[in-house]
């Protein structure tokens, strides 16, 4: 849950940076704020992305360590058949 709260602090970032630039006295400081609170929401969507990303290839690897141990369950059932066969 650490990427989910690092997403909540962005969040909380944003809305702090907006009503901070709220209180500015001129149109160009708060504008100047909006940019860099739409700079943070677009850093925060690359993050969900990378975040998205890494879910599936951690669900990739799980599915790929299942398969290579069912292979090695195969194999070593195979081996043991053989040196039944080979003993008889």
């Amino acid at each position: 849950m650490l990427v989910l709260g690092k997403f909540m602090d962005d969040d909380k970032n944003n809305y702090e940076k907006l009503a901070e630039g709220s209180e500015r006295y001129s149109k160009k400081g708060f504008a100047k704020s909006i940019n860099i609170s739409k700079g943070s929401l677009a850093e925060l969507n690359t993050q969900l992305i990378i975040a998205k990303t890494f879910a599936k290839l951690k669900k990739d690897m799980n599915s790929i360590a299942r398969m290579l141990s069912a292979l090695k369950t195969s194999l070593t059932a195979s081996t043991k058949n053989q040196e039944q066969t080979a003993k008889n």
